[in-house]
Parts: structure tokens; C-alpha cells; sequence
């Protein structure tokens, strides 16, 4: 598991590090309702610790007592570019070669070639709550995006803590978190932290077609860097009728079939409001 912090990112506070020999934080890791959590030792061979989780369902997976509690209250106070975030090791991983995808079972080697690329086999939400003596609250649900792939499988997810709700007006301690999800999934947590990530989105248009005969199809894509926020991408395809949302996503299809010059505009956002949004354009010449 990677231990280096991304560019722009700042470690606040460390919940849990299974890469730790000396945990900063006395943790008792149990089952929730009918879920699984169990410490082990070593993931792999890969040198380092983790919380070996299975969720059946939101209500149903994990929890982490701290025997000290943690003092949320700072990080409520201004949930600007702050995060929660998980290092995971999804036990699914999948041949970039077109092979078949694979189940990994503890103490397996880890993922030793850069060909295989874990991914969550059914896993599509989390939900995470975060309790202690002034009250309870809770992320639900969370999309579970792709997440950025760090060294052998790790993913890191990001969670905002404006997610989190409702938000604490006052003190807020934190000596339990519950970690749920759908469909039911088996996989490793390495690392829990509060992070802030002052990062800008940065896009950067994929080179592609600036002319297209009029009634055919060409694809767009914009390539993004959001850091730890969950990014949109909209397209307006004719900025001479108003900016207007034409498309979503990081590649779309462009067609007209009237010729002429065309402006095309793409938007990306964070879809939590966390980082200001980036715009640019292209343009399209349409022959006849």
C-alpha cells in the first residue's frame, strides 16, 4: 500500500495505518450485524497490515472502536476540501489482457504484474458512520467511483466530509466507525484518514477530429485530474445557441448535420462543490 501523499493532499489525521508497527490509535475491530472484520497481519506478502472486511449490505459490515476518542470537531467546523479517506484492496482482479477476472484469496501474493487491475466485483456503494458520545452521523450512499490505483491493487476512496449529515453544530468526538455496503463484497481496508485535498482540476482535451462531413459521428474525450473529488464532464455541442448540456461524460460522440463552424464547450465539476470548475473549448468545422 502506498504510503506517499499525493500532490495536494495533506494528512490531518490518521484513524488507521495497518502499514503502522506502533498504531497511533488503539483500535478493536468487530463484526457489524451479520458483516465480517477481522485485523490481519500481512496482505499478500506485501509487508502490511489491514482490516480484512466483508459488507452484506449499508446496515451490515464493519465497525472500528478507538479506545481514545478522535476529536472530529475542526474538521466539521469547515468542510471545505476535506475528505475521508479509505486505501482498499478489492479481492477481484481482472487481466488487462482480456484474460478472465480472478478472485484473490488472502495471502495469495498479492497482485505481483502490473497486468492485473483489481476492481470491486459487485461492490457499487458504501455507507459509513461516524458516532460517539455527542450523537451519530453518516455518509449514505456513497458511489463507490473507480478510485485512483495506487502500488499492487491498492485504490484510494475519497469520501467529502460535507457528506457527512447531519453536520455536528458543536463538539464532535468519534469512537466507532461503521462501514457498510451494496452488494456484498469481501475486501481490505489498509489505511483510514482525514485528509485535505487543495488540488485544482486540471482537463486536457484528447487529441481528435477538428473536421467532420455533415450526419457523421466523431468521438471527444477530455481527460481529467480531479484528486480526491468526484468529477462531472458536460458538453454543450454549439455555443451559438447558448451554453447548454448536450452530453455528459468523459467521452461522447459529436454529430450535425448542418455544415458550418461549431464551438464546442466542455464543463467539468466537482459534483460536491469542493473545487471550482474548469471550462474549455474546441472547435468543429462541418463540410458538406
Amino acid at each position: 500500500m502506498p504510503n506517499e501523499i499525493a500532490a495536494g493532499l495533506a494528512m490531518l489525521l490518521t484513524i488507521y495505518n495497518g502499514a503502522l508497527t506502533t498504531p497511533q490509535t488503539t483500535i478493536t475491530v468487530g463484526a457489524w450485524g451479520g458483516g465480517r472484520a477481522v485485523q490481519v497481519a500481512d496482505v499478500g506478502y506485501q509487508m502490511t497490515g489491514a482490516v480484512d472486511v466483508t459488507v452484506l449490505d449499508p446496515y451490515q459490515g464493519a465497525r472500528l472502536d478507538f479506545a481514545k476518542p478522535l476529536d472530529f470537531t475542526p474538521y466539521f467546523k469547515d468542510t471545505k476540501q476535506l475528505y475521508l479517506e479509505l486505501w482498499v484492496l478489492p479481492r477481484y482482479a481482472v487481466d488487462e489482457r482480456g484474460g478472465a477476472g480472478a478472485y484473490v484469496a488472502p495471502g495469495a501474493g498479492g497482485f505481483e504484474t502490473t497486468l492485473l487491475v483489481t476492481r470491486f466485483r459487485q461492490l457499487r456503494t458504501l455507507r459509513l458512520v461516524l458516532s460517539g458520545p455527542q450523537g451519530m452521523v453518516s455518509a449514505e450512499p456513497c458511489d463507490l467511483v473507480p478510485g485512483t490505483l495506487g502500488e499492487r491493487g491498492w485504490r484510494r476512496i475519497d469520501v467529502p466530509i460535507n457528506k457527512f449529515l447531519p453536520k455536528p453544530k458543536g463538539e464532535f468526538k468519534v469512537d466507532r466507525m461503521i462501514i457498510g455496503g451494496s452488494p456484498a463484497e469481501t475486501f481490505y481496508i489498509g489505511q483510514v484518514a482525514v485528509v485535505r485535498d487543495t488540488s485544482a482540476i486540471e482537463a486536457r482535451i484528447v487529441p481528435h477530429d477538428t473536421h467532420v462531413t455533415a450526419g457523421e459521428t466523431t468521438e471527444m474525450a477530455v481527460q481529467v485530474e480531479g484528486g480526491a473529488a468526484q468529477t462531472r464532464v458536460a458538453w454543450d455541442f454549439d455555443a451559438n445557441d447558448g451554453i447548454q448540456e448536450d452530453a455528459v461524460g468523459t467521452a461522447v460522440l459529436f454529430s450535425r448535420n448542418e455544415p458550418g463552424d461549431y464551438t464546442v464547450t466542455y464543463t467539468v465539476s466537482d459534483v460536491d462543490a469542493n473545487k471550482q470548475d474548469v471550462a474549455g473549448t474546441l472547435r468543429i468545422k462541418v463540410v458538406p
